[in-house]
């Protein structure tokens, strides 16, 4: 049995319009252990970091989405000790620079997401 304080220090927030992707991707975190929650659109993301309060956020997005920076922005001022991990179809080296040294992103991870490499990145948290 985990022990309940290690496991809520394991909480997971993954925010991805893509209802499947974020079900798989929560599937696969939920297994290594993570407690992991949801969202799917701005206002559940919020929602939920505020009520979850997760270690660590996931979010996902599509090509160039300007409104994905928006977000991460405003769950810096929110959380500003909480790490970010994007994934993104846009696998240009400037999106990533952009994502991690402008908007404040701790890692950027192209999709489709290599599941060791996602893991490696998530055992830094913990």
């Amino acid at each position: 049995m985990v022990n309940s304080l290690v496991m809520s220090s394991r909480r997971t927030l993954i925010i991805d319009p893509d209802h499947k992707s974020s079900e798989e991707l929560r599937d696969l975190i939920a297994g290594w252990g993570y407690e992991v929650a949801l969202a799917q659109d701005r206002a559940g993301a919020i929602a939920r970091m505020n009520e979850f309060d997760p270690a660590v956020v996931i979010s996902g997005s599509s090509s160039s989405d300007l409104d994905h920076f928006d977000l991460l922005r405003e769950f810096r001022s929110l959380q500003p000790d909480t790490p970010v991990v994007l994934l993104t179809t846009d696998g240009s080296v400037e999106t990533a620079v952009t994502a991690i040294q402008e908007e404040g992103a701790y890692y950027y991870l192209q999709k489709p997401v290599e599941p060791d490499k996602l893991r490696r990145v998530l055992e830094l948290f913990f």
